[in-house]
């Protein structure tokens, strides 16, 4: 399970991250050229953050652990 979590956390954070930098960098050219530039871009950094962390926290909370006959069904087919 800690696997699985985590690995929703990286590809939360990843996406939630690419996409708040795309929707910056579509609203206005994006260059650092001072420190208001990259505190927008620490909160696109934070918000990228939490969103992987609500992602990773709804597949702990729905986590079933599989059972082994559907397991050996699947290495069947």
């Amino acid at each position: 399970m800690t696997k699985t979590v985590l690995l929703r956390f990286v590809r939360g954070f990843l996406a939630g991250g690419l996409a708040n930098l795309a929707a910056i960098l579509a609203a206005s050219k994006f260059s650092v050229s001072s420190l208001t530039d990259l505190q927008t871009l620490a909160y696109a950094v934070g918000i990228a953050f939490v969103t992987g962390g609500l992602l990773a926290l709804d597949k702990m909370l729905r986590y079933e652990v599989p059972s082994t006959e559907e397991s050996v069904t699947e290495s069947n087919s």
